[in-house]
């Protein structure tokens, strides 16, 4: 009733906040049970919202790293290819007497067996995926005949390779990557 006169005094018939049954929680006689429920329901809202947050950040950060593991990956076919040429380069170098392969990397980088030091790379390059310059050799006796990394990490690369890297495809691991600079014989019909 006392409402009724607040509204007939103010001369108007439309209800007042506090009458109209949406009463603000810092009212007075807000009760407090339903402030309780209240707050439960924005923890609940805060953990639920925290704990999406925390799951799309975990996804952004795996798919981050399988991004940088595949560019890993890429610059290791690359850096293979440029190991397999200065192989080949060495191999049939004009000034060899006979050809023949390296017996050791670092005569990539100084090839003494002419008068003239010739280089067929300026230094021995880093394996992207170790980080290292220590290279898994194949040898055919004591000569280097190709590379591969030392790595056991999971190829996420299968396909697209170069035509010259047969069966890179089925390769599990990276170190399954032979990059082999000995070419085939050719053979006559």
């Amino acid at each position: 009733r006392a409402a009724q006169k607040v509204r007939r005094a103010r001369g108007s018939d439309m209800p007042s906040f506090e009458t109209s049954g949406f009463a603000s929680p810092w009212s007075p006689g807000y009760p407090r049970r339903r402030l309780a429920a209240q707050h439960g329901w924005a923890l609940l809202t805060m953990v639920l919202a925290a704990l999406l947050v925390s799951v799309s950040a975990t996804t952004a950060f795996v798919s981050m790293r399988l991004e940088r593991e595949r560019e890993r990956q890429q610059e290791l076919l690359a850096t293979g290819r440029s190991l397999v040429l200065a192989l080949r380069s060495y191999h049939k170098a004009e000034w060899a007497t006979q050809p023949e392969w390296p017996r050791d990397l670092s005569e990539l980088v100084e090839d003494r067996r002419s008068p003239i030091i010739q280089r067929h790379l300026r230094r021995i390059p880093v394996d992207p995926i170790t980080g290292k310059s220590d290279w898994g050799l194949l040898r055919e006796g004591d000569r280097i005949i190709g590379v591969h990394s030392p790595s056991t990490a999971k190829t996420l690369i299968r396909r697209g390779f170069h035509p010259e890297f047969t069966g890179f495809e089925q390769a599990l691991t990276v170190n399954e990557w032979r990059f082999v600079a000995a070419l085939a014989q050719p053979t006559r019909p």
